[in-house]
């Protein structure tokens, strides 16, 4: 699966409702947050059926279920959300959900279900 990383959100700061999406953010307590804000983990449908491996199952195993996608050469990672009709998807750097920061979020997406 190809990863792309949209920077159109990275340029301007989040809008009140996501401030827990600043670039450098850790992505364990976004991911909490985004949560408890009432998004829903939501990957691609073809994501969920394509077989984990790598970091993408290391996150998922640790309960981070909105993981799409990973790119190892770079370090980066998709997760994907939805809430009501609006989808989120954040891209997160770091050698493992530990040391991953935010790089950028867009809502240029559809959501799943």
């Amino acid at each position: 699966m190809a990863l792309i990383v949209g920077n159109a959100s990275a340029a301007h700061a989040p809008p009140p409702d996501l401030i827990y999406l600043a670039p450098g953010a850790r992505m364990m307590v976004a991911n909490k947050m985004i949560l408890k804000d009432g998004w829903i983990p939501d990957p691609a449908k073809i994501t969920r059926t394509y077989p984990m491996t790598g970091v993408r199952k290391q996150i998922h195993d640790r309960g981070v279920t909105a993981i799409e996608d990973c790119a190892s050469e770079f370090s980066t990672c998709t997760f994907k959300y939805r809430r009501h009709n609006a989808c989120l998807h954040v891209f997160a750097k770091g050698e493992s959900l530990r040391q991953m920061k935010i790089s950028a979020w867009d809502k240029d997406c559809e959501p799943e279900s």
